[in-house]
């Protein structure tokens, strides 16, 4: 999972580096949200110095980074919206049962999940959201920035999926004839 998000994560950060003066991608913009530095420590920390060329992303993560890259400001800012305010909302209990799952010490290996630069998520997730409602969208660019945001839920459901099937425990084989 974690080399899957890297896969997103650094086409996100780097399009939302490229474009952090644009208007629209401006009031949305913030380094402290990153997680592509976090991630490499903790890959580098579970998988060793080779996690790059060892751990295939998989096509659902390129699928997803690649229609990051093709992104518009303004649906850019949908990708930051939904993995962004995604992390911030749930990202503190996954890396709790992640370092209880692996048996890690405290915060160890589990530095994607932590915003130490983010003293209040919840109010921080507010004015990201008062930010969305203040910005001066014709319809139709809201209607395109909400369908982006409903294909970035899509793409993140179709790597969570992918991840669940390459990981997930083979079946059993079937029982011998007459068994």
């Amino acid at each position: 999972l974690l080399r899957a998000l890297h896969e997103v994560y650094a086409a996100l950060e780097s399009r939302l580096d490229a474009t952090a003066l644009f208007p629209d991608v401006r009031p949305f913009y913030d380094r402290r949200l990153h997680r592509t530095a976090s991630l490499e420590a903790d890959l580098t920390l579970l998988h060793g110095e080779g996690w790059a060329r060892d751990v295939n992303p998989g096509a659902a993560a390129r699928e997803y980074a690649e229609r990051v890259l093709c992104a518009t400001p303004l649906q850019l800012v949908a990708h930051a919206y939904v993995r962004y305010l995604g992390d911030l909302s749930g990202g503190q209990a996954l890396g709790q049962v992640i370092t209880r799952a692996l048996a890690l010490r405290e915060t160890e290996g589990t530095s994607f999940y932590r915003f130490p630069e983010i003293a209040d998520a919840e109010q921080y997730k507010e004015g990201f959201r008062a930010a969305l409602d203040a910005w001066p969208l014709s319809t139709t660019e809201a209607d395109d920035v909400v369908r982006e945001a409903q294909e970035a839920f899509r793409l993140n459901v179709k790597v969570f999926e992918a991840v669940a099937t390459r990981t997930a425990p083979s079946a059993a084989p079937p029982p011998p004839p007459g068994a």
